[in-house]
């Protein structure tokens, strides 16, 4: 039986068609670009976001040594309300390390370390002072630590010498990720993503610098002096 000539032209289109259409691959770049995309630009924002996060963390470690080793240069400290206020000054200078970021909450802490009745080397507050609302630290003896890493009010093991003083400076920063709100959510229970919740992430730094030219930076303000402060 004879096949019709239109039917048979017809199915050799539909076949040299569908040969064309295995063969071509035009299309498949732009479908695998449109699938790769989404990731893409997450990617891309991850990026930006970890790059800001770790700026802000290494500047904020320089704040705080700046901040203690202007205070250690100091020969004595005023915090008085008109202009000799050398703490502001302190704080204002060292705030410069910190840009483009800003509202770091800030202390000052003279440290004096001296040996008790049972012969053990204990530390006190001298004086503490902040700014932006930064956590002073407690007049009294302060708690000792050997842990590694920054823990206030305690002080290191290895900075308690009979006879010493440092200076303290205590910083702290809660970083907003830019897109927080778009993709995650840090707490308790670890990274969320996709909850839609603008997340902070509290960084903090503190640094410890000896007097540069004096044994002891004398601190004279209406408050933050610590009373009944026993130093040889």
């Amino acid at each position: 039986m004879r096949s019709h000539p239109l039917v048979t032209a017809t199915q050799r289109r539909l076949a040299a068609l569908a040969r064309r259409l295995k063969r071509d691959r035009a299309g498949m770049a732009a479908t695998e670009f449109a699938l790769l995309l989404p990731l893409m630009v997450i990617m891309y924002f991850g990026v930006v976001e970890l790059t800001q996060g770790f700026s802000a963390s290494r500047k904020l470690t320089y704040l705080g040594r700046d901040l203690a080793d202007l205070a250690a240069q100091a020969t004595s400290l005023t915090n008085s309300g008109g202009g000799n206020n050398d703490v502001n000054t302190i704080f204002g200078a060292a705030s410069g390390v910190f840009y483009p970021f800003s509202g770091a909450k800030m202390t000052l802490t003279g440290i004096v370390f001296t040996t008790g009745s049972d012969g053990k080397v204990h530390a006190y507050t001298d004086w503490s002072v902040a700014t932006n609302s930064g956590t002073l630290r407690p007049c009294g003896e302060l708690p000792r630590t050997s842990t590694a890493g920054n823990s206030p009010p305690a002080v290191p093991d290895g900075l308690f010498v009979a006879g010493a003083t440092v200076v303290a400076a205590d910083v702290s920063y809660n970083y907003t990720p830019i897109l927080g709100s778009a993709f995650m959510s840090i707490g308790s229970n670890g990274t969320k993503l996709g909850t839609g919740t603008v997340t902070s992430i509290p960084m903090q730094h503190t640094s410890y610098m000896q007097p540069r030219s004096v044994t002891r930076v004398p601190y004279t303000g209406s408050t933050g002096s610590c009373p009944n402060v026993t130093f040889p």
